[in-house]
C-alpha cells in the first residue's frame, strides 16, 4: 500500500480516509475517532499531503 506523507501546511484536521475493514466502508476525519489506537493519529499527524509540479511546453508557430 502507498504511504502518503504528512503535512503541516494546511490548518485544521482536512483529511479524511475510507477503508473497508473499519466504519462500514464510510468517509471519516482522520483522528482518534477513526482509530484511537492508530500512533499516527495520537503522534499529531491530521492531514495527508500531494504535491504536485506541472510543466507546460507548447509549440511555437
Amino acid at each position: 500500500r502507498p504511504l502518503l506523507p504528512f503535512t503541516n501546511e494546511m490548518e485544521g484536521k482536512q483529511t479524511w480516509v475510507r477503508r473497508i475493514f473499519y466504519n462500514n466502508k464510510k468517509w471519516v476525519p482522520f483522528d482518534l475517532n477513526y482509530n484511537p489506537n492508530s500512533s499516527l493519529v495520537r503522534s499529531g499527524h491530521d492531514n495527508y499531503g500531494i504535491g504536485a509540479e506541472f510543466k507546460v511546453f507548447y509549440k511555437k508557430d
